[in-house]
């Protein structure tokens, strides 16, 4: 019986240790989403306008906002959200948070929308798949290299991270600016 414990001992080690992370040495370029749109709105009326969004737009906008100059008409906030990034036959679904800093600078007829320092959490970590993730860059992930389902993972995080940004934050301040509705009230 003390043989049987110590083979399966050996076998858990031995099966552990090719789990151990490979170092990735592809460069890491921080993943950052840039966009500029266009308005019929003066500098300090884009302002105004991005400001009342982001007031609307997060639960709370006195914790969100991190920085709100009106003379250089920028507005930095700091923003959450979820992402489903795999299933485990233990875990079930895996859940994981994404902090990330947006950046809005207003210019006469444009606004410019910069959502950068992606960073993912794991919700509820599996030591058997993965965990926190960590920083979100462009290329692989920088720990763990190549292996397929962390690779598989990594490369569904920076597409979440790109489309979240596009529908759920471009997309929605762009149809705030363009309502007009209360304008006239």
């Amino acid at each position: 019986m003390n043989r049987f414990v110590i083979l399966m001992c050996i076998l858990l080690c031995a099966c552990s240790s090719c789990a151990v992370k490979k170092v990735s040495k592809e460069p890491q370029t921080p993943l950052v989403v840039d966009t500029v749109i266009s308005t019929n709105l003066t500098q300090k009326e884009s302002y105004m306008k991005c400001l009342e969004w982001v007031a609307t737009a997060y639960n709370s906008a006195q914790d969100v906002i991190q920085m709100s100059e009106e003379s250089a008409a920028t507005i930095v906030c700091k923003g959450v959200f979820e992402h489903q990034y795999g299933k485990s036959m233990t875990y079930g679904n895996l859940w994981g948070i994404i902090h990330y800093t947006l950046t809005i600078k207003c210019k006469d007829n444009r606004i410019r929308i910069t959502t950068s320092q992606f960073k993912h959490e794991a919700m509820n970590p599996s030591p058997m798949i993965l965990g926190t993730l960590g920083n979100v860059n462009t290329g692989s992930h920088p720990e763990y290299g190549h292996i397929k389902n962390v690779s598989q993972y990594w490369a569904n995080l920076q597409e979440y991270c790109v489309s979240y940004t596009k529908e759920n934050i471009v997309g929605k301040l762009q149809r705030h600016l363009e309502n007009n509705e209360d304008d006239n009230w």
